[in-house]
């Protein structure tokens, strides 16, 4: 059961949320039935273990993926196929290796700008750019950059979209602790500047716990669906080195962290059972 936000909007609607693939076929259901709010203004992670859904629910908010029953509608408005008011964000940065800082970064803004004058794109643009503090590598190949400054073209483009919610598919999970510090803390920046509404798929607990107002941790039985959500308590501006000196964070983490090693003993214990029984 999902609990209710004070004075928040309904921005994401899932509803009876169903998804399949078949192969050789066999029909392997991923979802049934999954049913899921997220508020305006709101950061939201993902947690769950692989092959719970965290990725295939993204996409399929992201309209990258059809839904084979139930809907997904944003502002009301139905989800039919990938839309400017969703941008999402992938690990592997997503930017073509012949185009500049500057102008992957156009590419976007020319889709959802064609109205504006050049000179109103640019400062745009460059407005971006500042937002995650690429102004010195404006000009820049993506081979002439670092993968934490590769990730912030990314997040650089899909801001300047200007979308109601930003999608983030694992985006930090291949870089170094301190990058992956740093850059946690430029996106929580510009969610407190922005009043950017977020979605983040993480397997990083402490992740989730530091940058989430809520976290939806996924299981999977027979499939996949919400095993529990977690309203984080800590109040923003979060400070790093203070939660995780608090009792309270630590209990929470580790609360976090049996729950998910519960719900992958359960499917493993599953897994195995349905081994058994194609031999029965």
């Amino acid at each position: 059961m999902e609990p209710i936000a004070n004075n928040r909007k309904n921005l994401l609607e899932v509803r009876n949320l169903q998804k399949q693939y078949g192969s050789n076929g066999k029909t392997n259901v991923i979802f049934e039935d999954l049913n899921l709010t997220i508020y305006e203004n709101e950061f939201v992670a993902i947690l769950g273990h692989s092959g719970s859904g965290k990725s295939t629910l993204l996409r399929m908010i992201a309209g990258l993926e059809h839904i084979d029953g139930g809907h997904l509608s944003i502002e009301g408005k139905d989800i039919t196929g990938p839309g400017k008011e969703r941008m999402m964000i992938f690990q592997n940065y997503a930017l073509l290796p012949w185009l500049s800082v500057y102008d992957n970064i156009k590419l976007a803004v020319d889709e959802v700008m064609s109205e504006a004058s050049e000179k109103e794109k640019k400062a745009h643009i460059k407005e971006h750019i500042a937002m995650v503090h690429l102004e010195d590598a404006t000009h820049k190949k993506p081979s002439e950059l670092s993968g934490g400054m590769k990730q912030r073209v990314g997040i650089a483009r899909a801001l300047a979209v200007q979308p109601l919610l930003l999608l983030m598919d694992e985006p930090l999970g291949a870089l170094d602790p301190f990058t992956r510090a740093k850059l946690q803390d430029q996106i929580l920046e510009l969610y407190y500047e922005r009043h950017q509404t977020i979605m983040l798929v993480t397997h990083d607990v402490e992740e989730a716990l530091l940058m989430a107002d809520r976290i939806i941790v996924l299981k999977v039985d027979e499939v996949a669906s919400i095993g529990k959500v977690i309203d984080v308590p800590f109040e923003h501006p979060r400070d790093r080195k203070k939660l995780r000196e608090s009792p309270q964070f630590n209990e929470l983490r580790n609360e976090t962290l049996s729950l998910m090693e519960s719900y992958f003993e359960q499917m493993q214990t599953n897994n195995k059972k349905m081994e058994v029984s194609q031999f029965i």
